[in-house]
């Protein structure tokens, strides 16, 4: 059965580099070419090599780092799992809609400065503009650091440096 390297990799689990491993190992025969693998195979090459161990695994050091690649990657996932069942871990949806909603506040406030600054700036030098506005984005930050809301920003921008 051909099947790609991602289709492969996700066969075993595995990183597409582990495939690329084993193949360096050993399993060239089941490599059918760019992108191609016969699954049937890679099977019998991984069952004889990698679950039951290898009797020369001593004397084939890329078999051996395929291994333990393979083993710390799927430990890994396991202790990923596990802080993700406690509790330890949001949920990638929740990541991405915090994410998305700090970027549109971040936006937001930034889009304030031509609405603010203008009557900051008006009769300042050049040297005391450039400061007054670097003064205002810090605040910005500051106060998105903070975790503050739109209406926060725009009190902190209408007295910048207080």
């Amino acid at each position: 059965m051909k099947v790609t390297t991602k289709e492969a990799a996700g066969f075993f689990d595995v990183d597409k580099s582990t495939l690329t491993l084993w193949k360096q190992a050993g399993a060239d025969a089941a490599y059918l070419g760019r992108n191609e693998w016969d699954l049937k195979q890679l099977v019998f090459w991984w069952a004889e090599n990698i679950h039951e161990g290898s009797t020369k695994e001593s004397a084939d050091e890329s078999l051996s780092e395929a291994k333990r690649l393979y083993w710390r990657a799927k430990a890994e996932r396991e202790r990923l799992r596990a802080d993700q069942e406690r509790g330890k871990l949001l949920p990638e949806s929740e990541v991405k809609a915090a994410l998305i909603e700090l970027i549109m506040l971040a936006k937001k406030a930034f889009m304030l400065l031509p609405q603010t600054a203008p009557a900051s700036l008006v009769g300042l030098e050049p040297s005391r503009m450039m400061a007054l506005l670097q003064q205002m984005t810090d605040e910005i930050l500051n106060a998105l650091a903070e975790g503050a809301d739109i209406e926060t920003v725009k009190k902190k921008l209408a007295r910048p440096g207080k």
